[in-house]
């Protein structure tokens, strides 16, 4: 089961009804073989692990990031 990811949700052209907007409900569980997650993959997770693979993009109070800009 499938869940949208939070801050993934947008309105998308459903795969199965021509010209029909809908916007993937985060609160539902879809399953793996929903036309909805077959055709948009990156708005769903996992259901064990809703967020799904996040990268932090900014250090936390406290913490010092080793990496140099490229110049």
């Amino acid at each position: 089961m499938k869940r949208v990811i939070e801050g993934q949700a947008a309105a998308v052209r459903h795969p199965e009804v021509p010209g029909m907007m809908i916007v993937p409900d985060p609160r539902l569980a879809y399953r793996d073989d929903d036309p909805l997650v077959v055709a948009y993959p990156w708005m769903f997770g996992s259901d064990n692990d809703p967020d799904g693979e996040v990268e932090q993009a900014t250090a936390a109070p406290g913490e010092k990031r080793s990496t140099r800009r490229r110049t």
